[in-house]
């Protein structure tokens, strides 16, 4: 807001602003721009701003009216990755790994609900009492999750995780710390001799990201299948390659379409590699029959919190979603899967590979995992 307008000030100017809004209610953005720069500079109450606060206050009123009010300027910064509302007045957000608190505050919880309510209208996805959780995709790639009360307790919640564009390299994550030039030379011959990974962390560890990059050493030559909720796989140097997205059940009836009737679908589609961005559900006992029927190579991220976890969970789910014992599965796992890779985060935000283990067969356990790499912790 300009320095020189109070908050009262400002929130007069914007129901002028509105009272002519009213009148056209269709107008597109750059028509409300016009008109948002008119009334302003009309307005008695801004006669004493200068060129920049006037400028400032002109797109704040915009971005109240068309986007996402004070949260704007979060999701245009480059920097910032995720944004996090938990209401009115806890507003988070995260720069380089680190989790930072706005000064930032909306007036009340009906002023939150009103800007994310008209957000996900904007983009023709319903959030109300009826709908009150949803997702969208934003044109740019960038993902929103809203929940409304009384689902979510006292105040509507807006989560955005945004998709910078940014594609890091394998030099990259060495220049970060992230991996070592050892493991990354060793990654690089696994994906190429189409061993099967499995890589796991928990939430904003990096596992897409890595997933990414390891992808552009795939043979150019095979066909790919990606498997995910929402488009977030970014693969590099493709050609020959089809993304399958899942969808949910529609107000309308629309069918729902999960991510297990994706992997059965993509076997009848000649994949010489499946990948499936996160494993969670009943798709892991899909993507266990996909690994084994001739389709070396699959891809996967879950999360755990080290190697052992991970590979656990894994068959914890094909449990949960099979009439496989649990023996059985572990066998069949330790045949499907060449590879665990863990990424840690730390408190700090700092991220790394902290383990890749290579998964063998055990005739007493069913089966060892074995410490390639190793930067903290224990593999046992």
């Amino acid at each position: 807001m300009a320095s020189t307008l109070d908050l009262s000030n400002y929130e007069k100017i914007c129901e002028e602003v509105y009272k002519v809004l009213l009148e056209e209610l269709s107008m597109e953005d750059q028509e409300v721009k016009r008109t948002i720069s008119r009334t302003v500079s009309q307005s008695a109450l801004a006669q004493d701003l200068d060129f920049s606060e006037r400028k400032a206050l002109e797109e704040r009123i915009f971005n109240h009216f068309r986007r996402l009010d004070i949260l704007q300027p979060l999701l245009d910064n480059p920097q910032i990755t995720e944004i996090m509302a938990n209401g009115p007045e806890e507003i988070f957000y995260e720069r380089e790994g680190k989790i930072y608190r706005s000064p930032e505050r909306f007036p009340s919880t009906e002023d939150l609900t009103h800007i994310i309510t008209g957000f996900f209208s904007k983009y023709n996805e319903p959030l109300s009492n009826s709908v009150p959780m949803n997702s969208l995709r934003l044109p740019d790639g960038s993902r929103a999750n809203a929940v409304l009360p009384p689902i979510s307790q006292g105040s509507p919640i807006l989560t955005i995780r945004k998709f910078t564009g940014i594609r890091p390299s394998l030099p990259n994550l060495i220049s970060q710390g992230f991996i070592t030039e050892e493991m990354a030379s060793y990654l690089i011959q696994a994906v190429q001799d189409k061993k099967a990974i499995i890589i796991g962390g928990g939430t904003g560890s990096g596992k897409t990201t890595l997933l990414n990059i390891l992808s552009a050493y795939i043979p150019e030559r095979e066909r790919i299948i990606t498997i995910e909720d929402s488009p977030e796989l970014q693969l590099q140097n493709r050609v020959n390659w089809v993304k399958l997205c899942t969808r949910e059940e529609g107000p309308d009836g629309t069918m729902a379409i999960d991510s297990g009737s994706l992997i059965k679908n993509a076997l009848r589609m000649r994949p010489d590699r499946i990948i499936v961005g996160e494993v969670r559900g009943p798709e892991a006992y899909d993507m266990l029959q996909a690994a084994m029927s001739g389709h070396p190579g699959t891809l996967c991220t879950v999360h755990g919190n080290d190697c052992k976890s991970m590979f656990l969970r894994t068959a914890d789910l094909i449990l949960s979603y099979s009439k496989l014992d649990y023996d059985m599965i572990l066998r069949q796992l330790t045949d499907a899967f060449d590879l665990l890779i863990h990424i840690h985060r730390t408190e700090e935000g700092d991220r790394y590979i902290d383990e890749i283990c290579q998964i063998l067969p055990d005739d007493a356990k069913h089966f060892s995992l074995k410490t390639i790499y190793e930067r903290s912790g224990d593999c046992a």
